[in-house]
């Protein structure tokens, strides 16, 4: 899966795989070429899959949150009409886009929440650990006008996921 990111395995026997690049909105993913994403996620079969898109999606103003709702209705039906048993973490952006965004990026994540009760998936909004845009970039978490994290945003994130769905999946016997 190097052509899309890169492979970490940990101690506790995790595999994290990233398919992912920047600039992505949800609706690259479904543009991509019939069977492509498709043979990559049956290939992989995880357990688990995060997705973590919103924010370039909030600073185009041409994708509204109606847009990026029904992008991402499709991209989660297409991966359970694929994975039926696979999970799903719909994972909040976690800043606010300064002045470049039309409409604010708890509307895009109030989407996602609404998407993963409608559907029994988990969801986990970081934005309340980073605060106002102001505040996370500030606090050096923050790195550009998009709402896009610095590698201190990006390890909190890290921690995140860890604290509050890694460590408790792995209490359970479900991986």
């Amino acid at each position: 899966m190097s052509h899309y990111g890169h492979v970490v395995t940990n101690t506790d026997g995790w595999v994290f795989h990233k398919l992912g690049n920047s600039g992505a909105k949800v609706k690259r993913y479904l543009d991509m070429p019939k069977g492509v994403f498709s043979a990559h996620m049956l290939n992989l079969n995880p357990d688990l899959v995060i997705i973590v898109l919103g924010t370039n999606d909030n600073v185009d103003a041409r994708t509204t949150v109606e847009d990026y709702k029904r992008n991402m209705e499709t991209l989660v039906s297409s991966i359970k009409d694929l994975l039926p048993n696979t999970d799903i973490l719909l994972f909040g952006s976690n800043a606010n886009a300064a002045a470049t965004a039309e409409t604010s990026i708890e509307a895009y994540n109030q989407a996602l929440f609404e998407i993963a009760l409608k559907n029994s998936f988990s969801f986990f909004d970081s934005r309340p650990h980073f605060g106002t845009h102001a505040e996370g970039t500030a606090a050096g978490l923050i790195a550009d006008e998009a709402g896009h994290p610095t590698p201190a945003g990006g390890e909190l994130n890290g921690q995140l996921l860890c604290e509050n769905v890694f460590k408790p999946l792995k209490s359970t016997s479900l991986f």
